[in-house]
Protein backbone atom coordinates (compact mmCIF):
# COMPACT_ATOMS: atom_id res chain seq x y z
CA UNK A 1 0.00 0.00 0.00
CA UNK A 2 3.04 2.29 0.84
CA UNK A 3 4.46 1.35 -2.37
CA UNK A 4 1.75 2.06 -4.07
CA UNK A 5 1.46 5.80 -2.38
CA UNK A 6 4.69 6.31 -3.31
CA UNK A 7 4.25 5.86 -7.32
CA UNK A 8 1.18 7.67 -7.16
CA UNK A 9 2.90 10.84 -5.86
CA UNK A 10 6.02 10.66 -7.92
CA UNK A 11 3.66 9.99 -11.23
CA UNK A 12 1.74 13.18 -9.92
CA UNK A 13 3.89 15.16 -9.54
CA UNK A 14 5.73 14.76 -12.87
CA UNK A 15 2.98 14.86 -15.00
CA UNK A 16 1.83 18.15 -12.53
CA UNK A 17 5.35 19.76 -13.71
CA UNK A 18 4.81 19.14 -17.26
CA UNK A 19 0.84 19.40 -17.71
CA UNK A 20 0.17 21.72 -14.42
CA UNK A 21 -1.49 20.99 -11.22
CA UNK A 22 -5.14 21.01 -12.49
CA UNK A 23 -4.21 17.75 -13.77
CA UNK A 24 -3.02 15.96 -10.97
CA UNK A 25 -6.36 14.24 -9.77
CA UNK A 26 -7.38 13.30 -13.28
CA UNK A 27 -3.47 10.94 -13.31
CA UNK A 28 -4.14 9.27 -10.15
CA UNK A 29 -7.49 8.40 -11.34
CA UNK A 30 -5.73 6.67 -14.35
CA UNK A 31 -2.61 5.13 -12.26
CA UNK A 32 -2.80 1.40 -12.05
CA UNK A 33 -0.43 -0.25 -9.71
CA UNK A 34 0.19 -4.04 -9.86
CA UNK A 35 2.53 -5.85 -7.09
CA UNK A 36 3.18 -9.28 -5.94
CA UNK A 37 6.32 -11.10 -4.12
CA UNK A 38 7.93 -13.43 -6.20
CA UNK A 39 9.48 -16.68 -6.26
CA UNK A 40 11.64 -18.07 -9.35
CA UNK A 41 14.24 -19.95 -10.49
CA UNK A 42 16.77 -18.53 -13.36
CA UNK A 43 20.64 -20.28 -14.65
CA UNK A 44 22.13 -17.11 -14.24
CA UNK A 45 20.26 -16.50 -9.92
CA UNK A 46 18.90 -20.23 -9.24
CA UNK A 47 16.06 -19.39 -6.57
CA UNK A 48 15.45 -16.01 -5.92
CA UNK A 49 13.22 -14.01 -3.76
CA UNK A 50 11.69 -10.85 -3.91
CA UNK A 51 9.19 -8.48 -5.36
CA UNK A 52 8.14 -6.50 -8.71
CA UNK A 53 5.40 -4.25 -9.62
CA UNK A 54 4.36 -2.54 -12.72
CA UNK A 55 2.99 0.96 -12.51
CA UNK A 56 0.91 2.56 -15.78
CA UNK A 57 -0.42 5.41 -16.57
CA UNK A 58 -2.37 6.93 -19.10
CA UNK A 59 -2.45 10.94 -19.32
CA UNK A 60 -5.62 12.61 -20.43
CA UNK A 61 -3.43 13.84 -22.78
CA UNK A 62 -2.85 10.96 -24.30
CA UNK A 63 -5.92 10.76 -27.07
CA UNK A 64 -4.40 7.05 -28.05
CA UNK A 65 -4.17 5.56 -24.25
CA UNK A 66 -2.01 3.08 -26.65
CA UNK A 67 1.09 4.20 -25.47
CA UNK A 68 0.94 4.50 -21.26
CA UNK A 69 3.73 5.93 -19.30
CA UNK A 70 5.21 2.90 -17.45
CA UNK A 71 7.32 2.25 -14.37
CA UNK A 72 8.89 -1.18 -13.26
CA UNK A 73 9.67 -2.01 -10.36
CA UNK A 74 11.83 -5.01 -8.68
CA UNK A 75 14.14 -6.27 -5.88
CA UNK A 76 15.54 -9.96 -5.15
CA UNK A 77 17.70 -11.77 -3.09
CA UNK A 78 18.87 -15.14 -4.65
CA UNK A 79 20.32 -18.57 -3.60
CA UNK A 80 23.94 -17.18 -5.11
CA UNK A 81 23.79 -14.63 -2.35
CA UNK A 82 22.92 -12.03 -5.58
CA UNK A 83 20.51 -8.29 -5.08
CA UNK A 84 19.01 -7.17 -7.76
CA UNK A 85 17.28 -3.81 -7.48
CA UNK A 86 15.73 -2.20 -10.81
CA UNK A 87 13.45 0.44 -12.03
CA UNK A 88 13.76 0.73 -15.86
CA UNK A 89 10.94 3.21 -16.94
CA UNK A 90 9.01 4.24 -20.18
CA UNK A 91 7.46 7.71 -20.16
CA UNK A 92 5.36 9.42 -22.86
CA UNK A 93 3.90 12.77 -22.41
CA UNK A 94 2.75 15.61 -24.65
CA UNK A 95 0.20 13.29 -26.57
CA UNK A 96 2.98 10.76 -27.60
CA UNK A 97 5.20 12.77 -29.16
CA UNK A 98 7.97 12.73 -26.44
CA UNK A 99 9.39 9.48 -25.58
CA UNK A 100 11.75 9.46 -22.27
CA UNK A 101 12.96 5.85 -21.61
CA UNK A 102 15.79 4.23 -19.42
CA UNK A 103 16.52 2.31 -16.69
CA UNK A 104 18.10 2.73 -12.50
CA UNK A 105 19.49 -0.21 -10.81
CA UNK A 106 21.68 -1.57 -8.57
CA UNK A 107 23.16 -5.29 -8.63
CA UNK A 108 25.21 -7.12 -6.68
CA UNK A 109 26.12 -10.25 -8.76
CA UNK A 110 27.97 -12.94 -9.99
CA UNK A 111 28.39 -14.52 -13.22
CA UNK A 112 30.12 -17.53 -15.28
CA UNK A 113 32.63 -16.49 -17.84
CA UNK A 114 33.11 -19.38 -20.42
CA UNK A 115 35.04 -17.41 -22.54
CA UNK A 116 34.64 -15.32 -25.85
CA UNK A 117 33.74 -16.45 -29.27
CA UNK A 118 32.49 -19.86 -29.84
CA UNK A 119 35.87 -22.27 -29.55
CA UNK A 120 36.10 -22.37 -25.58
CA UNK A 121 35.73 -25.81 -23.32
CA UNK A 122 32.65 -25.61 -22.11
CA UNK A 123 34.02 -27.34 -18.55
CA UNK A 124 36.02 -24.56 -18.10
CA UNK A 125 33.43 -22.23 -16.38
CA UNK A 126 34.59 -19.48 -14.42
CA UNK A 127 32.53 -17.72 -11.27
CA UNK A 128 32.87 -13.83 -10.56
CA UNK A 129 31.49 -11.33 -8.27
CA UNK A 130 30.62 -7.96 -10.28
CA UNK A 131 28.90 -4.77 -8.32
CA UNK A 132 27.47 -2.28 -10.09
CA UNK A 133 25.44 0.80 -10.42
CA UNK A 134 23.14 1.40 -13.21
CA UNK A 135 21.45 4.61 -15.27
CA UNK A 136 20.32 4.72 -18.81
CA UNK A 137 18.72 7.39 -19.99
CA UNK A 138 17.19 7.67 -24.08
CA UNK A 139 15.60 11.21 -25.17
CA UNK A 140 13.18 10.87 -28.23
CA UNK A 141 11.25 13.05 -29.84
CA UNK A 142 8.85 12.15 -32.97
CA UNK A 143 9.84 13.09 -36.23
CA UNK A 144 6.82 11.34 -38.21
CA UNK A 145 4.37 8.74 -38.21
CA UNK A 146 5.35 6.14 -35.28
CA UNK A 147 8.56 7.30 -35.80
CA UNK A 148 10.96 8.80 -33.28
CA UNK A 149 14.75 10.04 -33.13
CA UNK A 150 16.72 11.01 -30.09
CA UNK A 151 19.97 10.59 -28.04
CA UNK A 152 21.22 8.27 -25.26
CA UNK A 153 23.70 7.52 -22.17
CA UNK A 154 23.94 5.62 -19.52
CA UNK A 155 26.69 4.83 -16.60
CA UNK A 156 27.73 1.58 -15.25
CA UNK A 157 30.51 1.09 -12.79
CA UNK A 158 31.37 -2.19 -12.60
CA UNK A 159 33.61 -3.50 -9.78
CA UNK A 160 34.75 -7.40 -10.65
CA UNK A 161 35.85 -9.26 -7.49
CA UNK A 162 36.43 -13.18 -6.48
CA UNK A 163 38.26 -14.45 -9.63
CA UNK A 164 39.09 -17.72 -9.64
CA UNK A 165 42.45 -18.20 -8.83
CA UNK A 166 43.84 -20.06 -12.67
CA UNK A 167 40.94 -18.76 -14.71
CA UNK A 168 42.11 -16.46 -17.71
CA UNK A 169 40.16 -13.64 -15.52
CA UNK A 170 42.35 -13.39 -12.94
CA UNK A 171 45.41 -14.03 -15.38
CA UNK A 172 44.55 -10.30 -16.49
CA UNK A 173 44.34 -11.81 -20.56
CA UNK A 174 40.74 -10.78 -21.16
CA UNK A 175 39.71 -6.57 -21.35
CA UNK A 176 37.84 -5.72 -18.27
CA UNK A 177 38.61 -8.40 -15.89
CA UNK A 178 39.05 -5.98 -13.40
CA UNK A 179 35.86 -4.00 -14.25
CA UNK A 180 35.81 -0.40 -15.19
CA UNK A 181 33.48 2.38 -15.43
CA UNK A 182 31.58 2.72 -19.06
CA UNK A 183 29.54 6.19 -20.04
CA UNK A 184 28.48 5.80 -24.11
CA UNK A 185 26.73 8.92 -25.64
CA UNK A 186 25.06 7.88 -28.74
CA UNK A 187 22.44 8.60 -31.28
CA UNK A 188 18.42 6.54 -31.47
CA UNK A 189 15.86 6.05 -33.86
CA UNK A 190 12.97 3.81 -33.19
CA UNK A 191 9.62 3.13 -35.32
CA UNK A 192 6.53 1.73 -33.04
CA UNK A 193 3.51 1.13 -34.35
CA UNK A 194 2.44 -1.73 -31.94
CA UNK A 195 -1.31 -1.84 -31.10
CA UNK A 196 0.33 -2.22 -27.45
CA UNK A 197 3.06 -1.23 -25.86
CA UNK A 198 3.16 -4.40 -23.42
CA UNK A 199 1.83 -7.40 -25.14
CA UNK A 200 0.73 -6.48 -28.99
CA UNK A 201 -0.91 -7.88 -31.64
CA UNK A 202 -0.42 -6.02 -34.58
CA UNK A 203 2.13 -3.67 -35.47
CA UNK A 204 5.92 -3.18 -36.12
CA UNK A 205 8.62 -2.18 -33.35
CA UNK A 206 12.46 -1.23 -34.57
CA UNK A 207 14.86 0.11 -32.05
CA UNK A 208 18.66 1.32 -33.90
CA UNK A 209 21.06 2.75 -31.85
CA UNK A 210 24.91 3.79 -32.18
CA UNK A 211 26.91 4.65 -29.24
CA UNK A 212 30.76 5.43 -28.75
CA UNK A 213 32.06 5.39 -25.41
CA UNK A 214 35.52 7.59 -24.84
CA UNK A 215 38.52 6.65 -22.51
CA UNK A 216 39.44 9.23 -20.08
CA UNK A 217 35.97 10.68 -20.52
CA UNK A 218 34.21 9.29 -17.70
CA UNK A 219 34.96 5.91 -19.73
CA UNK A 220 37.70 3.38 -18.80
CA UNK A 221 37.31 2.51 -22.64
CA UNK A 222 37.06 3.43 -26.02
CA UNK A 223 34.95 1.43 -28.43
CA UNK A 224 31.50 1.90 -30.67
CA UNK A 225 28.81 -0.54 -30.97
CA UNK A 226 25.39 -0.51 -33.14
CA UNK A 227 22.21 -2.33 -32.79
CA UNK A 228 19.11 -3.35 -34.03
CA UNK A 229 16.34 -5.02 -32.76
CA UNK A 230 13.20 -5.69 -35.15
CA UNK A 231 9.84 -6.92 -33.95
CA UNK A 232 7.25 -7.87 -36.26
CA UNK A 233 3.67 -8.70 -34.82
CA UNK A 234 1.29 -10.52 -36.78
CA UNK A 235 -2.57 -11.09 -35.95
CA UNK A 236 -3.41 -14.89 -37.14
CA UNK A 237 -6.61 -15.25 -35.53
CA UNK A 238 -8.89 -13.34 -32.68
CA UNK A 239 -6.77 -15.43 -29.80
CA UNK A 240 -3.38 -16.14 -31.51
CA UNK A 241 -1.04 -14.13 -32.88
CA UNK A 242 2.53 -14.62 -34.59
CA UNK A 243 5.94 -12.52 -33.54
CA UNK A 244 9.01 -12.56 -35.10
CA UNK A 245 11.81 -10.99 -33.89
CA UNK A 246 15.62 -10.20 -35.13
CA UNK A 247 18.11 -8.58 -33.32
CA UNK A 248 21.51 -7.35 -34.77
CA UNK A 249 24.88 -6.09 -32.87
CA UNK A 250 28.29 -5.30 -34.15
CA UNK A 251 31.38 -3.68 -32.00
CA UNK A 252 34.45 -1.94 -32.83
CA UNK A 253 37.71 -0.93 -30.64
CA UNK A 254 38.82 -1.84 -27.07
CA UNK A 255 35.31 -3.30 -25.60
CA UNK A 256 35.28 -4.80 -22.27
CA UNK A 257 34.38 -8.76 -22.67
CA UNK A 258 31.00 -7.44 -20.16
CA UNK A 259 29.88 -5.05 -23.12
CA UNK A 260 30.76 -7.53 -25.84
CA UNK A 261 27.37 -8.79 -27.79
CA UNK A 262 26.11 -12.05 -26.76
CA UNK A 263 23.57 -14.43 -26.77
CA UNK A 264 21.40 -16.00 -24.07
CA UNK A 265 19.88 -14.94 -20.62
CA UNK A 266 15.18 -14.61 -20.55
CA UNK A 267 15.00 -12.51 -24.35
CA UNK A 268 17.46 -13.88 -26.60
CA UNK A 269 17.55 -17.07 -27.33
CA UNK A 270 16.13 -18.49 -24.22
CA UNK A 271 17.99 -21.84 -22.96
CA UNK A 272 21.17 -20.66 -22.80
CA UNK A 273 22.44 -19.18 -19.86
CA UNK A 274 23.11 -14.90 -20.32
CA UNK A 275 26.24 -14.21 -22.11
CA UNK A 276 26.96 -17.71 -22.38
CA UNK A 277 28.66 -16.80 -26.05
CA UNK A 278 29.74 -13.37 -26.47
CA UNK A 279 31.90 -11.76 -29.26
CA UNK A 280 32.28 -8.34 -30.90
CA UNK A 281 29.48 -9.13 -32.99
CA UNK A 282 26.40 -11.01 -32.82
CA UNK A 283 22.94 -11.61 -33.99
CA UNK A 284 19.86 -13.81 -33.37
CA UNK A 285 16.41 -14.36 -35.28
CA UNK A 286 13.32 -16.13 -33.39
CA UNK A 287 9.96 -16.29 -33.47
CA UNK A 288 7.09 -17.19 -31.08
CA UNK A 289 3.34 -18.52 -31.08
CA UNK A 290 1.34 -16.80 -28.91
CA UNK A 291 -1.62 -18.45 -27.97
CA UNK A 292 -4.89 -17.52 -25.71
CA UNK A 293 -6.08 -20.37 -23.68
CA UNK A 294 -9.16 -19.74 -21.69
CA UNK A 295 -9.64 -16.85 -18.85
CA UNK A 296 -6.51 -15.41 -17.69
CA UNK A 297 -4.49 -18.60 -19.48
CA UNK A 298 -2.74 -18.34 -22.30
CA UNK A 299 0.43 -20.28 -23.80
CA UNK A 300 3.63 -19.32 -26.29
CA UNK A 301 6.01 -21.71 -28.28
CA UNK A 302 8.95 -20.38 -29.40
CA UNK A 303 12.28 -21.38 -31.16
CA UNK A 304 14.95 -19.45 -32.19
CA UNK A 305 18.54 -19.32 -34.22
CA UNK A 306 21.85 -17.29 -33.23
CA UNK A 307 25.54 -16.80 -33.40
CA UNK A 308 28.31 -14.80 -31.92
CA UNK A 309 31.92 -14.17 -34.44
CA UNK A 310 34.55 -11.89 -34.26
CA UNK A 311 34.05 -11.44 -37.95
CA UNK A 312 30.84 -11.09 -40.13
CA UNK A 313 32.65 -13.35 -43.15
CA UNK A 314 32.37 -16.00 -40.93
CA UNK A 315 28.59 -15.67 -40.36
CA UNK A 316 26.87 -18.89 -40.19
CA UNK A 317 29.92 -20.84 -39.46
CA UNK A 318 28.84 -21.63 -36.05
CA UNK A 319 25.01 -20.96 -35.98
CA UNK A 320 22.78 -22.31 -32.28
CA UNK A 321 19.32 -23.32 -32.19
CA UNK A 322 17.03 -23.00 -29.39
CA UNK A 323 13.25 -23.96 -28.66
CA UNK A 324 10.81 -24.22 -26.08
CA UNK A 325 7.37 -23.49 -24.88
CA UNK A 326 5.96 -21.28 -22.08
CA UNK A 327 2.85 -20.50 -19.85
CA UNK A 328 1.15 -16.54 -19.44
CA UNK A 329 -0.62 -15.65 -16.77
CA UNK A 330 -2.64 -12.26 -17.60
CA UNK A 331 -2.03 -9.88 -14.70
CA UNK A 332 -4.20 -6.93 -16.25
CA UNK A 333 -7.10 -7.21 -19.07
CA UNK A 334 -6.66 -3.89 -20.45
CA UNK A 335 -3.17 -2.97 -20.53
CA UNK A 336 -2.76 -7.15 -21.30
CA UNK A 337 0.57 -7.42 -19.14
CA UNK A 338 1.24 -11.44 -18.76
CA UNK A 339 3.09 -13.36 -16.11
CA UNK A 340 5.44 -14.95 -18.00
CA UNK A 341 6.77 -18.48 -17.26
CA UNK A 342 9.26 -20.29 -19.97
CA UNK A 343 11.24 -23.02 -20.71
CA UNK A 344 13.74 -22.86 -23.24
CA UNK A 345 16.23 -26.09 -24.44
CA UNK A 346 19.92 -25.43 -25.76
CA UNK A 347 22.55 -27.89 -26.41
CA UNK A 348 20.20 -30.14 -24.62
CA UNK A 349 19.73 -28.50 -21.47
CA UNK A 350 16.55 -26.90 -20.39
CA UNK A 351 16.90 -23.44 -18.31
CA UNK A 352 13.57 -22.15 -16.77
CA UNK A 353 12.66 -18.27 -16.80
CA UNK A 354 10.10 -16.80 -14.82
CA UNK A 355 9.58 -13.11 -15.13
CA UNK A 356 6.55 -10.08 -16.14
CA UNK A 357 6.15 -8.82 -19.96
CA UNK A 358 7.08 -10.96 -23.32
CA UNK A 359 10.39 -11.30 -24.28
CA UNK A 360 9.69 -9.40 -27.34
Amino acid sequence: MMLRKVLIFLFAAAYSNIHGIDSLHTIQKKLKVIGFPVVYYTPETRWALGATSITTINSKFDSTNIRPSSVQFGFAITQLKQFLFYMPYQLWIKDNSINIQGELGYYIYNYYFYGIGNNFEKENQELYDITFPRFKLALLKQCGANKFLGIKTGFDDFKISNLEVNGSLAQDTIRGSRGGKIFPLGVIFKIDSRDNIFNASKGVFLEAYIEKSTKNFVSNFSYTKFSVDYVRYIKITKNANLVVNGFLQSSTGNVPFFQLPGIGGNKKLRGYYEFYYRDYNSWVLQTEWRQHIYGVLGCAFFAGLGEVHSDWKNTFTNTKNTYGAGLRVLLDKKQKINLRLDLGVAERKANYYFTILEAF
